[in-house]
């Protein structure tokens, strides 16, 4: 089977595996063996980077036969991708997670473990709701945590 790309596609699809990446390996260290064929795949996909003129987008090893993203596609795939997914999800994940939180201690944790899982669904995105408007108005500017000190 042949797959033929525009230099455009080839670019897209490029800057679409930094992301996947990017995603696979975000917050641990990459596992070798797991993401092994993964690598191999955007080698390969990389290795035609002079086929499609994408010499600003690939960096090649060609005695090792390695090719990787250039810093400056990096940059846009965090620029234009990850940075804004990162600043979304930070707040629907906190919102979320706060909102969870607080149903826990207003019903205390026996109500809470019996309550229909529908009905602590609504109750959650309703106290989500207040987060998700402050955190639109101040950001993290009202955010307090409180360290424990007890160790």
């Amino acid at each position: 089977m042949k797959i033929n790309f525009t230099k455009n596609e080839y670019h897209l699809l490029v800057e679409m595996l930094a992301v996947a990446d990017w995603v696979m390996h975000e917050g641990h260290a990459p596992d070798e063996i797991k993401y092994k064929k993964h690598r191999e795949l955007c080698n390969k996909i990389h290795s035609f980077y002079k086929d499609f003129d994408a010499k600003n987008i690939i960096d090649a090893d060609l005695e090792k036969d390695e090719y990787s993203e250039t810093d400056e596609l990096l940059n846009k795939v965090h620029d234009g991708y990850i940075a804004p997914y990162k600043e979304e999800i930070l707040f629907d994940e906190l919102s979320y997670r706060l909102a969870q939180r607080d149903i826990y201690y207003e019903a205390g944790s026996a109500v809470y473990e019996e309550m229909d899982p529908m009905e602590r669904f609504e109750k959650t995105l309703t106290a989500q709701g207040l987060y998700i408007e402050e955190f639109a108005k101040s950001g993290l500017e009202n955010v307090i945590i409180k360290l424990s000190t007890e160790k």
